[in-house]
């Protein structure tokens, strides 16, 4: 509840009594962290009564070996075990704070800060779990496609939207609450196709991330543009002025009186906006690319292709001179990384850098990716 508040800001690292958060002057977190923070909280409790676990008397190393470590060798994620391990520590640190246990010391370490952000050095709790660069597992572009071939063209009333929404997801990388809150009003007039294919640019503030204020019902949230072709474009286009409008007077028949939904993708049996669960049961329908296809790992389809598109003419030069490759690509890889990618997701961590990287730097060793990557998405339109 204090986080909820403001009045305990994640972050803090000393444990003096009433002593000010280093976070202080940040926003007060939205909804869904503050849930999400409860839901972390209750686990490290539940982790601790089962193990009969004094959570007053732990120390730092203790929430490692006891708590961090048993997670480790469940094989979780290690982003799910960074957030329990981080939320464990604030809460700890929350407790010495409200004389709830004696004083709580945190481990930091300090690295070295992105020189592009800020020179700056920044901390990070010691004993964190790094992922594992070679983890990233993404489907080849051909079982993609065969994918949503099967999406479009299979028998169902629905197949044509479902294929557009999870095609849009691929072609955008947006989040998938992105792409359920997307609204028609944010679709602008398609001008003639230029010589460029990303030509066109979407506000997105629906179901963004940052800047929710609580309870909104829009769930606004931080606005970003990004960037897709005009022939994308036009195909939504399309859509909204077609299927749409025939989901829209479903719902205006089924709900009298109603006001119309915004949202540009409707469901076609009710015609009001579509579910979470619905569109992501939609990644498990048909021959999946891969087992664990979700629209997360959708984004990052999008943007290690991205890279590795952007980065290939470079890569076959340096080849062709005989030159070494990765002092070569890197810098450009940072720059991709900074204007395209990094804008389009909405952030990027250092640790997802690092597993792009690894991936794309795999790709032009190994195959000498071919120059397909423009053109097989464009197959779909």
């Amino acid at each position: 509840m204090d986080i909820g508040r403001g009045r305990w800001i994640r972050g803090n690292e000393n444990c003096e009594a009433h002593a000010p958060s280093a976070y202080a002057r940040k926003r007060i977190p939205s909804d869904g962290s503050i849930v999400t923070y409860g839901r972390q909280i209750e686990h490290f409790i539940t982790h601790c009564e089962r193990r009969r676990i004094n959570w007053r008397e732990l120390d730092y190393q203790g929430v490692l070996d006891r708590y961090v470590n048993p997670m480790v060798c469940g094989r979780l994620a290690p982003s799910t075990i960074n957030g329990r391990f981080h939320t464990a520590v604030d809460f700890l640190t929350w407790a010495a704070n409200a004389e709830e246990r004696g004083p709580f010391e945190v481990v930091v370490e300090v690295v070295a800060s992105d020189p592009r952000k800020s020179a700056a050095p920044r901390r990070r709790l010691v004993g964190g779990v790094r992922p594992d660069p070679g983890d990233l597992s993404l489907p080849e572009r051909s079982a993609i496609e065969e994918w949503l071939t099967y999406l479009q063209t299979r028998d169902s009333h629905t197949a044509n939207v479902d294929a557009l929404m999870c095609w849009t997801l691929l072609r955008t990388a947006l989040r998938a609450e992105e792409i359920l809150r997307l609204r028609v009003s944010c679709l602008q007039p398609v001008k003639k196709p230029g010589p460029h294919d990303h030509d066109a640019t979407l506000l997105v503030q629906y179901g963004t991330k940052g800047g929710r204020k609580p309870n909104d019902p829009e769930a606004r949230g931080k606005p970003r543009r990004i960037i897709l072709s005009l022939r994308a474009l036009e195909r939504l286009q399309d859509y909204a002025r077609g299927r749409r409008k025939i989901a829209l007077r479903t719902f205006l028949r089924k709900n009298p009186g109603a006001a119309e939904p915004r949202e540009l993708f409707l469901s076609p049996d009710t015609g009001g906006p579509i579910a979470y669960r619905t569109f992501w049961g939609k990644w498990k329908v048909g021959p999946v690319p891969l087992p664990q296809w979700s629209p997360h790992l959708g984004r990052h389809t999008w943007a290690c292709y991205t890279l590795l598109d952007e980065l290939y003419p470079m890569a076959e030069a340096v080849s062709r001179g005989g030159l070494e490759l990765a002092g070569l690509v890197q810098p450009h890889f940072d720059h991709v990384i900074t204007t395209l990618i990094r804008p389009q997701l909405g952030h990027i961590s250092a640790e997802t850098t690092e597993m792009y990287l690894k991936w794309v730097a795999a790709q032009l060793q190994v195959s000498r990716a071919h120059r397909e990557y423009a053109n097989w998405l464009d197959r779909m339109e």
